[in-house]
């Protein structure tokens, strides 16, 4: 499935409903004790209604109703529908994860592609559909560097890679006492007690993105750094002697890609990730993602 399909289907569902499961226990058996695995005994001609009816009160305990994926679950599930629906689901839960392990900010990027390379299957009340997916990850990574510097506002320290040509035309020096923030007052001191000064990597992109406006606002020399990251150089007044603030932040990219298995329902989709070609791993070994209420 291309870009441009893919889009359209995330556009083509406005809103994801709410409803139930189906007659699965807690523990993943249906109720007559069956795991979901033996108990499905439709065939491709059998339709899913006669296949039986689910209540209110089979739904599995603290099963999520909605995870506000921006993704319509189809009421009527054929093989058709239930390939768009769960290609769209997939690209809607892993930027949804993403987004919550990295903190939101405009220091990072993801793009991925699932798509399906065989027919769903018809299992039981359900279809059974294998996620094949491709993308990436761009991450933030930032660092503070800081040097003492002579009269002109060169480093003092020998081992400093910083060319001359880069160093800020506007000469003002910013006075420590502006600085609130501890971590940065603490590398600017460092640097002017010892000469240089180096913070820890830091890694969570809002954090990134504070530091990256904290120190535009406080020193005209450094503008906004770009989307795509960047380095910036501003000069400081630590009590009386001159330091010179680097601050560098760089994306690491990293591909993603992974095969994942759905069950879906009318009434609930399940989620594992395969590991391997024989891997025998189904849905509801992994995880309950969303539970809808029956009509």
């Amino acid at each position: 499935m291309n870009s441009h399909t893919r889009r359209a289907i995330l556009a083509s569902f406005p809103g994801i409903a709410l409803a139930g499961c189906t007659g699965l226990s807690e523990s993943g058996t249906s109720s007559e004790g069956e795991s979901p695995s033996e108990s499905r005994t439709t065939t491709e001609n059998e339709s899913l209604s006669e296949s039986g009816t689910t209540t209110e009160n089979e739904l599995p305990e603290g099963c999520p109703t909605s995870l506000d994926l921006d993704v319509r679950w189809p009421r009527e599930l054929d093989a058709d529908t239930v390939g768009e629906f769960v290609t769209a689901y997939e690209e809607a839960y892993l930027l949804r994860e993403y987004r919550g392990r990295t903190s939101q900010s405009r220091f990072h990027s993801a793009d991925f592609s699932p798509y399906i390379n065989e027919d769903p299957t018809q299992v039981d009340t359900g279809y059974e559909v294998t996620v094949i997916l491709e993308g990436y990850s761009e991450r933030p990574t930032m660092f503070l560097k800081a040097y003492e510097v002579d009269s002109e506002g060169i480093p003092k320290a020998e081992d400093h890679n910083i060319k001359e040509s880069r160093l800020p035309k506007d000469s003002e020096y910013v006075s420590i006492e502006e600085v609130e923030d501890q971590r940065l007052r603490e590398t600017l001191e460092s640097a002017a007690e010892s000469g240089t000064a180096k913070s820890d990597f830091i890694y969570d992109g809002a954090e990134i993105e504070r530091y990256a406006e904290q120190i535009a606002n406080l020193s005209s020399a450094v503008s906004l750094i770009g989307d795509n990251g960047g380095n910036e150089l501003a000069y400081f007044d630590v009590n009386g002697t001159g330091v010179l603030l680097e601050i560098d932040i760089a994306l690491v990219h990293g591909d993603i890609g992974g095969e994942y298995r759905y069950y879906v329902t009318e009434y609930v989709v399940w989620r594992a990730e395969s590991t391997s070609a024989e891997d025998t791993t189904t849905p509801e070994d992994g995880e309950l993602l969303e539970c809808r209420l029956p009509e």
